[in-house]
């Protein structure tokens, strides 16, 4: 019965189809697949706009959907059907290419639709074909679509979320699109157009799409409104406020703890489809708790993250020190100083905090006067673990990045210190102040502490009293 209804319900074609690709595995019912299948389904009969953008959080299966299971339900039911499927790398393109052509080769799909076969004579990794001249063509964003056309064009991710953040590849993304994609149309006014992908940023393909009136599809990871969606003939679910999407594979800790580790920036667009603008990451002072210290029961090892100044003058940045007792539950600022220091000076400084400090790991921005500084201190400093950092990101993102640990409290701050004031304006006003070493600084360790930073503290270095002494 179900089988039979495959043929006409998309939906129902999915969830089937799922078991084939994932043999001993079922696709348990998810309102949001159905929500978007009954979508995708009006769209093919002409009963919704043609022009339609998708955005859901990773690991939804969108692509599974749209990219796999849409062109072979397509080609199924019109064996002459011409189908576009792009994604932003010729390598993604190409495996969910041969997942689709998998899935129309199966004795399941057969059996569905005796009518569609492919023609051995015209099935390559990146297009294969019907006996009836339909096809679907793979190709990755940038790629050459010259002297072809189709009635369906599905973009599935054409950003890599790693470049969301780049203006370069958003506008080369957005581009490409306008004057070579969406010419590749047969009949602009009745074929179809789909937009998916994670959001990345205001100004990603989605956002220009949307401003410019087609339809939008969104659903949030976490419900911040009640909003019914249409998931069948005369069929809907409400996602009630506070609701989660996925409860079955995320809790509302695991959604925290992606939100601390990524930032409430990049949450707010990959996971809430809700891109915040580029003007500042609003650090509130309230985030930064004054406390007394770690937990005493907790193992944590100290360290000492310094941005040196490239030189000395008052022209110039300020050499930045901040001390952090860092563990696997919190990171506390210890100490924080900064001066106009020559290579010599700033050494001289970090070695006495070293010694007074009883400092485990010391973390240096490994460019300009930094390599200097690091190598005279290693050669002091034997039993001390050195850092050297090299960022390849502006000083923004990079806070972007970190801001989930600040803001989900993790960060504390030695009550009543007499630089607290100093590195707190410096932070929370960034970045409208004219020197923001102590931002570097935080920065720094906080990176540090998602990457080297787990390999020390992972293991007991130095149990809290004996800091707590010093």
């Amino acid at each position: 019965m179900l089988q039979a209804t495959a043929r006409t319900s998309f939906s129902a074609f999915v969830y089937l189809a799922f078991s084939v690709l994932h043999p001993g595995r079922r696709l348990d019912p998810s309102w949001h697949i159905d929500t978007i299948c009954w979508h995708v389904q009006k769209m093919s009969e002409g009963k919704a706009p043609p022009r339609c953008v998708i955005n859901l959080q990773p690991r939804s299966l969108k692509s599974f959907t749209l990219s796999v299971c849409l062109p072979a339900w397509l080609l199924g039911k019109n064996p002459s059907a011409k189908i576009i499927c792009i994604s932003y790398s010729g390598e993604l393109a190409a495996k969910l290419s041969r997942d689709c052509r998998a899935l129309t080769t199966s004795d399941f799909f057969r059996r569905l639709f005796p009518e569609t076969r492919l023609n051995p004579q015209k099935s390559t990794e990146s297009e294969f074909e019907t006996t009836k001249r339909g096809y679907r063509l793979a190709t990755s964003v940038g790629g050459t679509l010259t002297g072809r056309g189709g009635e369906w064009l599905i973009l599935d991710d054409p950003v890599k979320a790693e470049e969301g953040a780049s203006p370069t590849a958003r506008a080369s993304v957005n581009e490409w699109f306008k004057v070579s994609a969406i010419s590749r149309l047969d009949n602009q006014l009745q074929d179809k157009i789909i937009v998916t992908q994670q959001r990345l940023h205001e100004e990603d393909l989605s956002g220009l799409l949307i401003r410019s009136g087609w339809h939008s599809l969104s659903v949030r990871a976490i419900a911040t409104e009640d909003r019914t969606f249409e998931i069948g003939p005369d069929k809907f679910y409400t996602m009630k406020t506070g609701d989660i999407l996925q409860p079955d594979r995320m809790n509302q800790e695991t959604l925290d703890g992606l939100r601390e580790l990524i930032g409430q920036h990049d949450f707010e667009a990959m996971y809430q489809q809700n891109p915040l603008p580029d003007d500042g990451v609003h650090l509130l002072r309230d985030y930064f708790k004054p406390s007394d210290g770690l937990d005493p029961n907790v193992w944590c090892c100290r360290v000492l993250s310094v941005d040196p100044a490239a030189k000395k003058g008052a022209q110039h940045d300020f050499t930045a020190i901040t001390i952090w007792d860092a563990s696997r539950k919190g990171y506390h600022l210890v100490h924080a100083t900064k001066g106009r220091w020559n290579i010599i000076e700033s050494v001289a400084h970090i070695a006495k905090l070293i010694g007074e400090f009883h400092v485990k790991c010391v973390i240096v921005e490994d460019t300009s006067s930094g390599t200097g500084v690091l190598d005279l201190l290693k050669a002091e400093f034997k039993t001390v673990e050195f850092s050297g950092t090299s960022p390849t990101q502006d000083k923004y993102r990079r806070l972007l990045k970190v801001s989930g640990k600040i803001e989900s409290g993790k960060v504390t701050i030695a009550r009543d210190a007499a630089w607290a004031n100093e590195f707190l304006d410096e932070v929370v006003n960034f970045p409208r102040p004219r020197h923001d070493d102590y931002v570097d600084s935080l920065i720094q360790f906080l990176e540090w502490t998602g990457a080297e930073g787990e390999l020390l503290f992972g293991e007991p270095v130095m149990p809290w009293v004996a800091m707590k002494d010093s």
